[in-house]
């Protein structure tokens, strides 16, 4: 698999995070594309448009929490095969980590995240699609 290449969507609704997320993507696979969408409405459109290779995403966005983006993920036929990694600043809560698996994400880390950690993470996630 040619990981420089992958797509990658950003699920989070706060904007300094993806542009964060963002740069450290574009050092450490400069050649990937990063998708970022500020709700999960709006996430879930874009991973049906654009069939990324992994989504990150947040916990905690108004309307639409990511337990909830991801159950509608792994339940649409379309979707469910794409790895969800979730992204979030509850990381160190056992519970969410729990309920994240529960939901059916395949991976969890903290923000903010290590880059060298991220990428693995990425790497392997990408793997299972």
């Amino acid at each position: 698999m040619e990981f420089s290449r992958l797509k990658i969507l950003a699920i989070d609704d706060n904007r300094d995070n993806l542009i964060v997320l963002q740069a450290l993507l574009g050092e450490s696979l400069p050649a990937s594309i990063c998708y970022t969408a500020s709700d999960g409405a709006r996430g879930l459109e874009l991973a049906l448009r654009e069939d990324p290779d992994v989504i990150l995403l947040d916990i905690i966005m108004p309307e639409m929490n990511g337990f909830e983006v991801c159950r509608r993920i792994k339940a649409d036929k379309e979707l469910r095969d794409i790895p969800v990694v979730f992204l979030t600043a509850m990381g160190t809560n056992r519970e969410h980590r729990i309920q994240a698996l529960e939901v059916g994400a395949e991976g969890f880390l903290g923000k903010p995240p290590d880059v060298q950690e991220l990428e693995a993470q990425i790497k392997a996630m990408a793997k299972l699609k």
